[in-house]
């Protein structure tokens, strides 16, 4: 047996951004399989997927939804981030859907879409400790991000593109368009402010995928992509639903998929809806004889190769050696051991005594991301030279930029030593730095 954290029982996936496996705890005395997650190793040196890593695990600790992954864990090992998760036997809808070769039934698909919206409903009203609403908008939903369990189970997995309003986020709003192709929201290509209904529109195309065996190719231009959708719409397989069902089933679908956001319903709408076609066709909403009758023979018939034979063992073998371990910083919020922390904040302390360093922004950001355990000790130090006497002109002084760049790094860690130096900068006479300053207060409310 392995030495190390884990004992990798299976690859089971590998992707462009990182492997999956089922491994067991080697300080587990229960011996439960759980989910890994690594980061591949050529990502590892890029500090905004770094960042994206850490958010989606502090994300995901934040929910409690029997819909949602659970995650147990970030950890750190050879410098990788390490998501530990809850184990789900099953197959993905995506995996589902190229096995049937065809579409699932209507009372499938749409129990599916149904419990994955109760999620991400979940995931957009539900609340952090602090109080704090969390605005968790997925942006990546697709049949290859829903699981089905042999128990009849269905949950939304890879939050790595997710958008939210916690706190402790780390990732900034990036220009690039993040998602899959043809399961994109056209405002999505506009860069509108993106919300659930983005979401919705992803759940729209898996239920039309899920009931036609294909995803239907939509044109970015209205007229084009209404009527390419209502072509598709036609080939949908309704099994044994009545003509009137049928057709209140298409236009379920196609309100998913409407052009407009505004069109769309909202995610409890889409519940709403949903349950009352449910109740009206006479749908059942239970999935465990599916389970047993289609995802269980998928699951039992699987190749199981030896992790060690696969192409992707390079990617999670330090999971196993004794050696690797090592601190990547706070575990989702737990706060950093204070050996490490005192080390990052030297090297932020060195970063900021060097000339010019407010000039510096994405220096900084590599250096925030490489050293995560850093604390907001260093900025309030700027912050507290900022409030210098002018009298004092023996001190050195912080220039504009500095202090927009202190109080830009400190949006990380708004604990309450933060929030009680910051309201000093609220009624500043520079309207950028009284912004970002009763930003930051406002998030902690």
């Amino acid at each position: 047996m392995a030495e190390g954290a884990f004992e990798i029982l299976e690859i089971r996936a590998a992707g462009a951004y990182g492997t999956v496996c089922a491994a067991r705890r080697q300080d587990d005395p229960l011996g439960r399989v759980i989910a890994v997650k690594v980061l591949r190793g050529n990502l590892s040196g890029s500090a905004q997927v770094l960042m994206r890593t850490r958010d989606e695990a502090r994300l995901l600790s934040k929910l409690n939804h029997p819909n949602i992954v659970r995650v147990e864990e970030l950890r750190g090992m050879r410098r990788r981030p390490v998501m530990v998760m809850e184990w789900v036997e099953g197959v993905s809808l995506r995996e589902l859907l190229d096995a049937r070769r065809g579409s699932v039934p209507p009372e499938v698909g749409l129990e599916v879409i149904r419990r994955a919206a109760r999620a991400l409903g979940d995931a957009y009203e539900g609340r952090a400790s602090n109080g704090q609403t969390l605005r968790i908008v997925h942006r990546d939903i697709k049949p290859g991000n829903l699981l089905l369990s042999v128990h009849g189970e269905v949950k939304v997995v890879d939050f790595g593109l997710a958008r939210g309003e916690f706190l402790e986020r780390e990732a900034t709003t990036v220009s690039t368009i993040l998602g899959s192709q043809g399961y994109m929201a056209p405002e999505r290509f506009s860069g509108a402010q993106e919300s659930p209904s983005v979401d919705v529109y992803g759940l729209g195309l898996t239920l039309v995928e899920a009931l036609s065996g294909r995803l239907p190719v939509l044109p970015r231009q209205q007229e084009a992509h209404d009527l390419a959708l209502d072509r598709h719409l036609d080939k949908l397989d309704y099994g044994e639903l009545g003509e009137a069902d049928a057709g209140a089933l298409r236009r379920l679908a196609r309100s998913l998929c409407a052009w407009e956001a505004a069109e769309r319903p909202t995610i409890d709408q889409l519940i709403a809806g949903v349950e009352a076609f449910q109740t009206q066709a006479n749908l059942s909403r239970d999935l465990v004889d599916f389970a047993a009758a289609s995802i269980t023979p998928l699951v039992e018939g699987r190749d199981k190769l030896d992790p060690h034979d696969h192409p992707a063992w390079h990617e999670v073998a330090f999971l196993e050696d004794p050696e690797s371990i090592d601190s990547l910083g706070p575990d989702m919020g737990a706060t950093p051991a204070p050996g490490m922390a005192e080390a990052a904040d030297r090297r932020v302390r060195r970063f900021l005594a060097e000339p010019g360093w407010a000039d510096r922004r994405r220096e900084l950001k590599w250096l925030l991301a490489f050293n995560p355990d850093w604390t907001p000790e260093p900025f309030l130090e700027v912050l507290h030279r900022a409030q210098t006497p002018k009298w004092q002109f023996w001190r050195r002084t912080v220039s504009r930029d500095e202090l927009l760049m202190a109080l830009d790094a400190l949006k990380h860690r708004t604990v309450p030593a933060v929030l009680e130096v910051v309201k000093d900068f609220a009624d500043h006479e520079d309207a950028e730095i009284a912004e970002i300053a009763k930003l930051l207060i406002s998030r902690s409310e």
